[in-house]
């Protein structure tokens, strides 16, 4: 398909996993390492995506998911909905490892993927901050209808992020 790059989605805890997060994080690991192998002896980058705040979801914490790709030379991809359904503001999700990033926005509490300045996410401190740290990756739009996207890029026009 002609891409540099492809996203991973860590996976889940499940239920037979509560109580063994220890194990069930350190299993994930040596899979994320066979993947990122995998995918570089494909040239291409995996770019593991911090997960919303869904019950069982695994690396919800973005800190804890940079610790890990760090630790195993991945790149990420920095969801920013998704991280602000996690609490974190625009200051605290910024990485080194980010090669990636999806756009859109929320209410906070629901992955609802709205049109960018229809939630609560600090969009506009969002794109500050990345723009401050010369972040010159791919932002793309995770929306659900094309006017949703032609808004989102009027918005990001208006930024004078694109």
């Amino acid at each position: 398909i002609d891409s540099d790059l492809v996203v991973v989605h860590p996976g889940i805890l499940g239920f037979h996993g509560r109580g063994r997060e220890d194990i069930v994080y350190q299993i994930s690991e040596e899979h994320l390492k066979v993947v990122g192998d995998y995918a570089k002896d494909c040239g291409v980058d995996a770019c593991i995506e911090n997960l919303p705040n869904i019950t069982d979801f695994m690396f919800m914490d973005v800190n804890q998911l940079n610790d890990t790709l760090v630790k195993l030379d991945l790149p990420m991809t920095m969801d920013i909905g998704h991280a602000h359904t996690n609490g974190f503001t625009p200051d605290e999700i910024y990485f080194d490892s980010i090669k990636h990033i999806h756009v859109h926005d929320n209410p906070g509490d629901d992955d609802t993927h709205l049109t960018l300045g229809e939630g609560s996410l600090a969009v506009n401190d969002f794109f500050d901050v990345f723009m401050s740290k010369g972040y010159d990756g791919i932002y793309m739009l995770e929306l659900h209808s094309v006017d949703s996207i032609k808004k989102s890029l009027e918005y990001m026009k208006e930024l004078k992020v694109i």
